[in-house]
């Protein structure tokens, strides 16, 4: 997958959108699958039976929230905690996951920053989260 495909991706309705499943997945460690007559994502259990609801990660500002919470977890590649920037521009929101040295005489530069522009903070969470996670 590639940056350019995941910022194209629509935001959407948990089991039924890519994006909220790939932050599932991705994000949260669960193991996602397609069931093709449905058209809808689910996470599953070890026997590949959906058990669970995927949150309307993309849409919801509550379960964006759990996303933020979840990437306050993780860490850079020297592990040092992810800075987590959240604003509004104007007319539009940006996520920003950096980190934290930039800037400092002893950050090296191997991971700058992600920044994401979009029309709700949801979608921007969603989307800077999964390019952090995929190191896009």
């Amino acid at each position: 997958m590639t940056r350019e495909e995941v910022l194209a991706m629509k935001p959407g309705n948990g089991n039924e959108n890519e994006l909220d499943a790939l932050v599932a997945e991705k994000v949260f460690g669960a193991k996602v699958m397609l069931y093709t007559p449905q058209g809808r994502y689910y996470i599953i259990d070890k026997t590949y039976l959906p058990w669970g609801e995927i949150p309307p990660y993309s849409t919801d500002i509550s379960a964006a929230w759990e996303v933020v919470g979840e990437m306050a977890k993780r860490k850079c590649y020297d592990g040092t905690p992810f800075f987590i920037q959240l604003e509004i521009r104007g007319n539009k929101c940006r996520a920003t996951f950096m980190h934290p040295f930039i800037g400092s005489p002893a950050h090296d530069d191997r991971m700058e920053y992600v920044l994401v522009f979009s029309d709700t903070m949801p979608e921007a969470i969603c989307k800077a989260s999964l390019l952090a996670v995929l190191g896009l």
